[in-house]
């Protein structure tokens, strides 16, 4: 795809410089960092310094280039040059919490090996620092590690007995940290550009790992705080109008949401756009899309969770972050650096100057400093039955029922089965009139601590799994929900049910 212009700059420029401010008391603030200098500012949103803050260099004066902020935007994390290391700093006192080195687990390390540090890092009560090593010879390992008490507290790698069951986390492939929720990694792994993205959940608490229908992408974004992840994909139930895109699979015009209780479901979709970029804004109650009109010319779409479209913005500047009334970006201004500011609650413009400084400065964070919890709704979008993809089912669809020999009782563990894309209630009493505590998906562990119990017309059996403790069903109208570990029946699902008890 042609590399897009930086079109309408000059004009957007004219706009937002000596824009008045309004004074009022600050909601929110910003971090911004100098790499030139290791410097770090923390601003509020009325464009007053309200914290000043450095990072030590490493000899030569080199500062690290990339840098993650906590989500409480309390905590730094960066890797300093030529060293194979992540330091954790407090950002307000510039403290040092936590220095990892690579691990000891696993085979001898070597000068190819490194320490790999996404933009998603954090958990979101600013504990646990997750990250992961890539093993030039060949492997991978997920850590977590526990800031407060500088400690690792769990690893999953290539070669682990849970990485068994599913083909694509082989020694080769390189995760992806997408979203953190409490004690849940979920990761995705690319196995074959573009088409072939797995997604998983590591309980890292438990050492549980199931397979995730959450992400099918790497264009995707989360809010840490309501466990919501958006994503971009191909679907070729919606149609695809831009005749600047060769081929239909070129232009990817659907946004998915996922959620723990509700799965995977379409939410918004453009026939004449083609999206690139993701952010939840406002606290996560809507979507920013970046997206390409035409193979040069993109803009900001902002989005409703209703799915209707409420304006567009021009797509200028860099280091474009969500904010609690909207999105920021920087941009030059002759030597210096502005950092600008859209109020999508309100305005239609292309925002208004917050913070003007000599240099090179990057966004690198923008929030509340505290925990912002809310529950906000999704509606899905309408889509015709035909499902010739096999990617929107909420539901699981039963399936003939493999030949397994009878093993349960208290104290074995166990296996969630059902079929991709599919889900199991977890049920707080052993009836299908009681509530739902969780969806378990194929895949996810645990152990039988109860029953059975038969009610309603089905088996059922108290389970521990991933912290939680609930009752499931022995078996769906031809299908088993419970079985051995690392057994995966591979049987073509026949779509009769839907029900799930």
């Amino acid at each position: 795809m042609i590399q897009r212009a930086s079109l309408g700059l000059l004009l957007v420029l004219m706009m937002i410089v000596g824009t008045q401010r309004f004074r009022a008391q600050a909601r929110w603030s910003v971090w911004v960092y100098q790499p030139d200098s290791g410097r770090l500012q923390q601003i509020d949103n009325n464009g007053q310094v309200m914290t000043t803050q450095s990072i030590p260099s490493v000899g030569d004066d080199l500062y690290p280039t990339e840098v993650v902020v906590s989500s409480n935007g309390t905590l730094l994390a960066y890797q300093p040059p030529r060293l194979q290391q992540i330091i954790v700093m407090e950002l307000t006192t510039g403290t040092r919490k936590a220095i990892i080195s690579l691990s000891e687990i696993g085979a001898i390390h070597t000068d190819e090996d490194a320490l790999m540090l996404d933009d998603i890092a954090f958990t979101n009560d600013d504990t646990h620092l997750v990250y992961w090593e890539r093993l030039a010879g060949f492997g991978w390992q997920i850590h977590a590690h526990d800031v407060v008490n500088d400690v690792r507290v769990a690893t999953l790698a290539y070669g682990d007995e849970q990485t068994y069951a599913y083909p694509a986390l082989h020694g080769g492939i390189q995760p992806q940290i997408i979203h953190l929720s409490g004690d849940r990694v979920t990761f995705l792994v690319d196995i074959e550009y573009p088409t072939r993205i797995h997604s998983y959940h590591w309980f890292y608490t438990s050492d549980i790992l199931s397979e995730t229908i959450a992400s099918p992408t790497r264009i995707n974004t989360s809010n840490p705080f309501q466990g919501d992840i958006i994503s971009v994909q191909y679907d070729n139930r919606f149609p695809t109008n831009n005749e600047d895109f060769r081929n239909a699979w070129q232009q990817v015009n659907t946004l998915f949401a996922y959620t723990g209780i509700e799965g995977r479901f379409p939410v918004f979709f453009e026939p004449d756009l083609s999206f690139e970029r993701l952010w939840l804004v406002q606290g996560g109650e809507r979507i920013l899309a970046q997206a390409y009109v035409d193979e040069i010319v993109d803009v900001y779409v902002l989005i409703e969770r209703d799915g209707n479209e409420i304006r567009r913005y021009p797509a200028v500047g860099r280091d474009t972050t969500a904010t609690p009334d909207g999105y920021i970006y920087a941009t030059q201004v002759e030597g210096q650096t502005a950092i600008v500011n859209v109020d999508t609650r309100n305005s239609t413009s292309a925002g208004s100057t917050l913070w003007l400084q000599p240099n090179e400065w990057r966004i690198i964070w923008a929030g509340i400093n505290q925990a912002q919890a809310q529950v906000l709704d999704w509606v899905q979008l309408a889509q015709s039955e035909e499902d010739p993809t096999g990617i929107v089912s909420r539901q699981a669809t039963p399936t003939q029922a493999p030949d397994l020999p009878a093993f349960r009782r208290i104290g074995m563990p166990i296996q969630i089965y059902v079929p991709e894309e599919g889900f199991l209630n977890l049920r707080d009493a052993p009836t299908t009139n009681s509530n739902v505590v969780t969806l378990l998906e194929s895949g996810a562990r645990g152990v039988i601590s109860g029953g059975p119990v038969e009610a309603d017309g089905f088996l059922w059996w108290e389970v521990s799994i991933a912290g939680r403790i609930g009752w499931v069903v022995e078996e769906l109208p031809d299908s088993l929900a419970l079985i051995p570990p690392q057994i995966i029946p591979s049987i073509t699902p026949t779509p009769t049910s839907t029900a799930q008890p």
